[in-house]
């Protein structure tokens, strides 16, 4: 019997319905290593709308997905407790974009297309935040702390090409990591100003970073491992002929 789930977004509700095989295997094509990508097929294919899930904050896109893997798992899972990792939120209270009160800089969000950017060129959890700096912070200061050529960073703009937008990341990047790194040094206050801006930003679920790229932090802790953060994958809750030929395709 077919299902669907109805999710409030920041400005939109989506409506997800079941996976189709031929869906779940046009994912599968995709390298598991790109799973930001895959995130993007899923949310693509069920929503309809092609392109949809880069726009898309990556909150959302981590909302989404798990509240898909909820209904899935018939909404509880005996191994998972998905709801642990959802973040209560007031949609129109989340701002797009956050100015420090005292120093000439912005953030915006992190979008489903940065993540799909960065993940084709990082390699570990330092490329992951240096490069989430990257996309998000703009303004006269930052600028300034890496002594750019430019006067001031611009927001970047979603409608570049994806070669265009990652080399204006990867430059903003290279730039970053040529940072000091003493103490007081300069890498430590901007990430430092970063997290600050970036909490501003929070909604639906909590993101963080490994090696691997971005993860989830469970909302409610108590006992041990609580703490712990979670990897999700768009393919994870296939079974049965459905999984083993996800599986033989994706090798």
């Amino acid at each position: 019997m077919n299902t669907a789930i109805d999710i409030q977004l920041l400005n939109r509700k989506l409506i997800l319905p079941d996976l189709s095989i031929g869906q779940a295997i046009d994912i599968a094509k995709i390298p598991e290593r790109f799973n930001e990508r895959r995130i993007s097929a899923l949310i693509d294919h069920l929503s309809g709308e092609i392109g949809l899930a880069e726009t898309l904050t990556v909150q959302e896109r981590y909302f989404a997905l798990i509240n898909y893997q909820m209904l899935a798992n018939h909404r509880y899972s005996e191994d998972r407790n998905y709801e642990q990792y959802l973040l209560p939120t007031i949609e129109n209270e989340v701002p797009e974009v956050f100015d420090h009160p005292e120093l000439p800089v912005s953030i915006q969000h992190l979008r489903g297309r940065h993540a799909v950017v960065l993940e084709s060129k990082c390699e570990d959890i330092f490329d992951w935040l240096c490069g989430q700096m990257a996309c998000q912070l703009y303004g006269e200061w930052p600028a300034q702390l890496t002594k750019d050529t430019e006067k001031e960073w611009e927001p970047l703009d979603l409608t570049m090409t994806e070669n265009e937008l990652s080399a204006k990341i990867f430059s903003r990047y290279e730039l970053i990591i040529d940072l000091p790194a003493l103490n007081d040094g300069s890498f430590n206050e901007m990430f430092d100003v970063y997290a600050m801006m970036q909490w501003q930003l929070t909604h639906l679920v909590d993101i963080s970073n490994d090696n691997n790229g971005i993860t989830i932090l469970p909302s409610i802790k108590g006992g041990d491992g609580d703490f712990e953060p979670a990897r999700f994958h768009p393919l994870a809750d296939l079974e049965g002929t459905a999984k083993r030929l996800a599986e033989l395709v994706a090798k």
